[in-house]
């Protein structure tokens, strides 16, 4: 007796038939892993008509060692391409910008003068040279006096000083006129010259002004001698006059009053 199929459409699956399902009672055992039989049914049903078989999973991928280095290898080449890119634009870019931001502005501020005030002139410190000669010759006890008037016009002033200074060794005075007059700076150097010590005998000096001459009181009391220096020029007449005492020997008088002399001559 022939097997009837059931009737198909044209959209049903092709049909399989099932295996047929061997009686409970004929199960056979088969052996296990472990060395004892398993009863359970050896006979299965695969892919029924109505399911449709399960698709198969793709592998997972996976990026082996060598793919993986290739890769680092044409990350690192773009990279140094890329830095070699931008070196390249910054050389050939026109660098006349940053000059122009590096130039000194035209309005920029002046330079501030400098802070350090000027030298005092002689009509601010009329005893200024003698007393820094003083102590630079080794003088002590330095005290001084000061006295100076300044007159006559903005263009031509006159200045008239004297200082008196003491100190342990020497005492002295100097008396000075600064004047464009050249007729006055000759009557103030005569009128000191001939009531300077002993008036006449004076050593000249070159070097020193126009007229310079020193002189020296050749008769001492007590270890006591007196020098005085008169000089004229640069539109100034001067007259010193010094005392040594305790011991201050003569030569080194004489050579602090020139030294006094020159310092006078070329003050302002």
């Amino acid at each position: 007796m022939s097997e009837q199929l059931p009737p198909t459409s044209p959209d049903a699956p092709a049909y399989r038939p099932h295996r047929p399902a061997k009686p409970v009672g004929e199960v056979e055992p088969h052996h296990t892993g472990d060395g004892t039989y398993d009863p359970a049914d050896m006979y299965f049903t695969a892919d029924p008509p109505e399911e449709p078989p399960f698709a198969a999973q793709p592998p997972e991928p996976r990026l082996d060692r060598a793919s993986a280095l290739v890769a680092a290898l044409i990350l690192t080449a773009l990279l140094a391409m890329a830095g070699w890119t931008t070196a390249a634009l910054a050389l050939t870019r026109d660098p006349a910008p940053a000059r122009a931001t590096a130039r000194p502005s035209a309005t920029a501020v002046a330079p501030a003068r400098s802070a350090v005030p000027p030298a005092p002139s002689l009509a601010e410190v009329p005893c200024g040279p003698a007393a820094t000669l003083a102590r630079r010759h080794g003088l002590t006890g330095v005290q001084s006096l000061p006295a100076a008037t300044l007159d006559g016009s903005e263009a031509e002033p006159r200045l008239k000083l004297r200082c008196s200074l003491s100190s342990e060794q020497f005492d002295l005075s100097v008396d000075l006129l600064r004047s464009p007059d050249p007729e006055a700076v000759a009557e103030f150097f005569e009128f000191h010259r001939g009531s300077a010590v002993d008036g006449t005998g004076g050593t000249a000096l070159p070097g020193v002004g126009d007229r310079a001459f020193v002189t020296e009181d050749g008769a001492t009391a007590g270890g006591r001698a007196t020098v005085g220096v008169d000089v004229t020029g640069n539109h100034r007449a001067m007259s010193i006059v010094g005392t040594t005492s305790g011991g201050y020997a003569t030569a080194d008088a004489r050579a602090l009053l020139v030294a006094m002399a020159e310092a006078y001559l070329t003050a302002r």
